[in-house]
């Protein structure tokens, strides 16, 4: 219990920069005592800090002093790895973005352990200028990925085709814990975690990158390659086998490359034929109305390549959307461009290993061999604290 009301704690501030320990008390339905001996600790292990005194309320008494997570403690690096580049993002446990780097690839055959090591070298120099140690690691990947096991089980455009155990190839070569999940679903964690407490429970990240659908340099051609990332009551969507938020078009037609109905020939200068631009994303967008309105989603969030066509997507996807209503009020959906352009991938991947930080434990975490599989909340910053010697 005492554990989980250290996670408590943590979460209501991290979420909550500002609060007061009688906000807190209050909040979480805890004694006084109890929130100051829990912050006492917390300020002691360098977790959090006090902020400057608030103003004293309408009955007078001493002035609240507000809390924040202490960002210094450390940060994450959040990598997006594609077919010809990672892209990299530092960030601090407050969720601020401490640099944005992109690395170019050789599209070749180099195992992703190798491409995985060139890129950290590459960003020591900007790691080690934010003056903050590394912590952690995030990495978003297309395909279908199990975060549990760390595991690639499938990738078309990594051409990795039967199970490719990422983490147990990279994580012997860093000192600090990895975690792996899909594209999409990294940037639901952006969302929610730049979002605050103001986050959606229930929406949709649609995810349409321009980039090459292979690695492979003789079969891959350049396009459209789409994914969703769901959330549903707060929690990201993965599905049974890992493969929620796969997309191809009910329009696909056998033979191409791509996931729409249109030709890979006219997919591949797509930016010659602005009627084909159009007529994709609509066939994009009325997939997209089909999910919300089914399952009443309150957010549409739009980032990739999509974003340099400026307005004309959200409008089609909202006209795509009351299309597919059958009442007569109009549906309650906003629909958005993503915050962070091409970085969204990358500064999910860390606000995922954020997220985790500050999660509250279901259960007490079980041992496993590198002790961080089950960790989440204040049990993850103990762990943290060891293994960076703090």
């Amino acid at each position: 219990m005492q554990t989980m009301n250290l996670s408590r704690v943590l979460r209501l501030i991290w979420m909550n920069p500002g609060i007061s320990r009688i906000e807190i008390a209050r909040a979480l339905d805890l004694d006084k005592s109890t929130i100051t001996n829990i912050t006492s600790r917390l300020i002691s292990q360098q977790l959090i800090i006090t902020l400057e005194e608030g103003e004293v309320g309408a009955k007078g008494g001493r002035k609240p002093v507000g809390l924040a997570i202490d960002s210094t403690f450390g940060m994450i690096v959040g990598l997006e790895m594609t077919t010809d580049r990672i892209m990299a993002a530092g960030m601090d446990l407050r969720g601020n973005v401490l640099f944005m780097q992109q690395l170019a690839l050789e599209r070749d055959s180099e195992p992703l352990e190798q491409v995985f090591i060139k890129a950290m070298k590459v960003l020591g120099p900007a790691i080690a200028q934010t003056g903050i140690p590394l912590i952690g690691i995030g990495i978003g990947l297309s395909g279908l990925i199990d975060p549990v096991e760390g595991v690639i089980i499938k990738s078309i455009p990594l051409d990795i085709v039967s199970s490719y155990r990422l983490l147990d190839r990279i994580q012997p070569l860093v000192d600090v814990p990895i975690f792996i999940d899909n594209d999409a679903n990294c940037c639901c964690w952006e969302e929610m975690v730049t979002s605050g407490r103001d986050r959606y429970d229930n929406f949709i990240f649609v995810l349409a990158e321009d980039r090459f659908h292979s690695v492979n340099r003789d079969s891959s051609r350049m396009g459209f390659a789409v994914g969703f990332g769901l959330v549903i009551h707060g929690e990201v969507l993965r599905g049974a086998d890992y493969a929620a938020g796969e997309f191809q078009s009910i329009l696909w037609k056998p033979g191409n490359t791509s996931q729409f109905s249109i030709s890979d020939e006219v997919m591949a200068e797509i930016e010659k034929h602005p009627q084909a631009i159009e007529k994709t994303i609509h066939e994009l967008a009325s997939h997209v109305a089909f999910l919300t309105n089914v399952l009443d989603l309150s957010r549409v969030v739009i980032g990739g390549g999509l974003v340099r066509y400026g307005e004309s997507p959200l409008a089609i996807f909202s006209s795509e959307i009351e299309k597919n209503w059958s009442y007569p009020h109009q549906v309650n959906c906003e629909i958005c461009m993503v915050h962070d352009g091409e970085y969204a991938v990358a500064i999910g991947a860390a606000a995922m290993y954020l997220e985790r930080m500050f999660t509250l434990p279901a259960i007490s975490a079980e041992n496993t061999e590198d002790g961080t599989e089950q960790l989440q909340g204040y049990e993850m910053f103990q762990h943290l604290r060891k293994v960076t010697g703090r």
